[in-house]
């Protein structure tokens, strides 16, 4: 996952004038959700309003929290089932990314050059990880909770860190080039990333070794977006203006899709793997089948870019975070879900 770069790109007064708080342990909520009656339209089905540009989202593997990351330094948890912020952190400097440990345990938030680590049960900061010497662009927890992988665009490396000890593993910097999206492969046992500038292009990486694999070809403009099906067979990007989806063992380039000239920002994969969210933005999110290619689904109603993807754990729903502020809840129709499982 990764959002620095894309956040960059935004109106920069906007995001410098953002609220800058110190550390604190202060539970005050800034947000609120909004129930959407639903209509013969595709709206969302409820909406969650903050107080910055949201930069990054992430679910418990149970379903039930929701962890926000916005522009003026907070850190949301959101209790699902009864649609209440649980509680906010607020931060010096701004959390580009989050993500949640498999077993529901941890957040890991890219902060600037550092990776605060907090308890998902109560947002407590339980460590920091300290070694990159530029902004971090993008961060992924591994399945077995013991391992974090890091890439900075800025210091052209990947770090591998240790969870429980709090160190760091190994620093790639071979073969490393503007990496700004990171995603691992469902058992673990590798990771990808995918880089801007130069470089633009998709590397294979052994997560144990940990060594560099293989790279793709030049690709025809930016990877913002990269991630392995939760089946482990596909390779998935969002490529400048194009979908790309790759055999995961033999990388076959299996799919390329070409849209209006706008850049696709972020991706999710729903858990049966067979259904691609993309992000513009513009603000619309379109539902894909990863097999055919098949339009499925068209959802409007963000305003600006939509940064961040992600579907609830059994698929049924899906969430938006956008430089409006707002995070929105998409409801999934199984007949949706039904066109993937044909494809």
């Amino acid at each position: 996952m990764r959002r620095k770069f894309l956040i960059a790109l935004l109106a920069g007064a906007s995001l410098v004038a953002a609220s800058i708080v110190p550390l604190s342990t202060s539970r005050a909520i800034a947000t609120t959700l909004t129930p959407i009656a639903q209509s013969g339209k595709q709206a969302p089905v409820g909406e969650l309003k903050f107080t910055g540009i949201i930069t990054s989202i992430a679910i418990s593997p149970d379903g039930q929290t929701l962890v926000v990351a916005s522009g003026d330094g907070k850190i949301t948890a959101i209790a699902l089932d009864e649609s209440q912020p649980i509680y906010t952190e607020s931060f010096v400097g701004k959390p580009d990314a989050v993500d949640v440990s498999a077993d529901g345990e941890i957040i890991a938030a890219a902060i600037g050059e550092e990776i605060v680590l907090l308890r998902l049960e109560d947002g407590d900061t339980i460590g920091t990880l300290r070694g990159h010497v530029s902004d971090i662009s993008a961060i992924a927890i591994a399945p077995d909770n013991q391992t974090l992988v890091s890439v900075s665009s800025g210091d052209r490396t990947i770090r591998l860190w240790d969870l429980e000890g709090e160190s760091e593993i190994e620093v790639l910097g071979e073969n490393v080039g503007s990496e700004i999206t990171v995603a691992y492969s469902p058992d673990g046992q590798f990771f990808v990333t995918g880089s801007i500038a130069e470089d633009r292009t998709i590397k294979l990486w052994d997560a144990k070794t940990p060594q560099w694999i293989k790279t793709s070809s030049q690709q025809p403009g930016f990877i913002y977006d990269v991630a392995i099906t939760p089946d482990g067979q596909k390779i998935v990007a969002a490529v400048r203006n194009f979908l790309k989806v790759w055999d995961f063992i033999g990388g076959e380039e299996l799919l390329s899709l070409k849209g209006a000239q706008l850049d696709l920002n972020a991706i999710a994969i729903s858990p049966d793997s067979r259904v691609v969210a993309t992000a513009t933005k513009e603000g619309t999110i379109k539902l894909w089948n990863i097999a055919t290619g098949q339009l499925l689904q068209t959802l409007s109603g963000h305003r600006g870019w939509v940064l961040s993807l992600v579907f609830s754990p059994d698929g049924r729903y899906l969430y938006s975070g956008a430089e409006d502020k707002i995070v929105k809840i998409w409801q999934i129709a199984p007949g949706i879900r039904d066109k993937g499982d044909k494809g």
